[in-house]
């Protein structure tokens, strides 16, 4: 560093802040690695000042090191093989369930799968479904029918929709990753995927007991609360995510609060946004 100098002799006070701006604002980091880039762990915990007990909503979490997560693509397509680009969440996930199900090979239907409703998803087990499997989904599908002439309503007509769905493996998310970085063996460890990967897993589980809003915000169906003159239900839930810590892998859990608009007429919306105790007789009443 004595080899090094920023300013020329004789340059004022601000002549030299402003040079040093311009040329701090150049220094880049894209000629480093990023693999060069280490984190200093830290030596040991403060033991000086007044101790404090601090309530936190994180838990703390214990995680097997010997455990793998295999990570496969998943592509949704049409019976005649046309992927589908955009596809609800909820109905992936239905697809998914549905060709697991109904696959003919030993434990497929009962292997234990997480699916991210996108993409992506994870097992624990890669000799079941293999390198690369197209599985097939047969759902149900009640259509509405016009009744004869006379008749009211409409006549309920079932059908199956099949969907073909290619589950190619990826790669491998190894636990190991994430105990080696927060107890500081690798600083230089990416644990970030498999984080990723146990977010999904534990989604899987919220899932079936709770209604997803947002992302990883989960809300239960049952009694909900009626807000703003009848317009809205609020749901009440929680928000649950998984954060690296020096103290180790913890669950972040947050409670999280859904206003969800009423099935309701549009009349009986409009008279309760107005604020009227009932629907208008006619437009001059309103």
């Amino acid at each position: 560093m004595r080899d090094i100098q920023f300013f020329d002799s004789g340059v004022t006070e601000g002549q030299a802040s402003a040079e040093l701006i311009d040329r701090l604002s150049a220094v880049t980091l894209t000629d480093v690695e990023a693999d060069a880039i280490m984190l200093p762990v830290r030596p040991r915990v403060g033991t000086k000042g007044t101790s404090v007990t601090v309530l936190t909503n994180h838990f703390k979490t214990s995680l097997d090191g010997k455990k793998v997560l295999y990570q496969y693509d998943v592509c949704i397509s049409e019976d005649n093989g046309r992927p589908i680009d955009k596809l609800p969440m909820a109905k992936a996930r239905v697809i998914v369930a549905a060709a697991l199900a109904q696959a003919e090979g030993a434990g497929i239907s009962k292997l234990p799968v997480a699916f991210d409703g996108q993409k992506n998803l994870f097992t624990i087990n890669d000799t079941s479904l293999g390198g690369t499997r197209t599985l097939t989904a047969r759902l149900e599908v009640v259509r509405g029918r016009a009744s004869a002439a006379g008749a009211k309503g409409t006549a309920a007509e079932k059908s199956f929709d099949e969907y073909q769905v290619k589950l190619q493996v990826v790669g491998e998310r190894r636990i190991s990753d994430i105990v080696n970085y927060v107890v500081g063996r690798d600083a230089s460890a990416k644990p970030q995927d498999a984080i990723n990967a146990l977010d999904v897993v534990l989604k899987e589980e919220a899932l079936k007991q709770y209604k997803e809003i947002g992302r990883s915000k989960f809300f239960s169906p049952l009694n909900p609360t009626t807000i703003f003159n009848g317009l809205f239900h609020a749901y009440r839930g929680f928000f649950q995510s998984l954060r690296p810590t020096q103290s180790g892998l913890t669950l972040n859990v947050d409670q999280a609060v859904a206003a969800v608009m009423r099935e309701q007429p549009l009349v009986e919306f409009v008279a309760a946004l107005l604020g009227m105790q009932g629907p208008p007789l006619s437009l001059i009443h309103i």
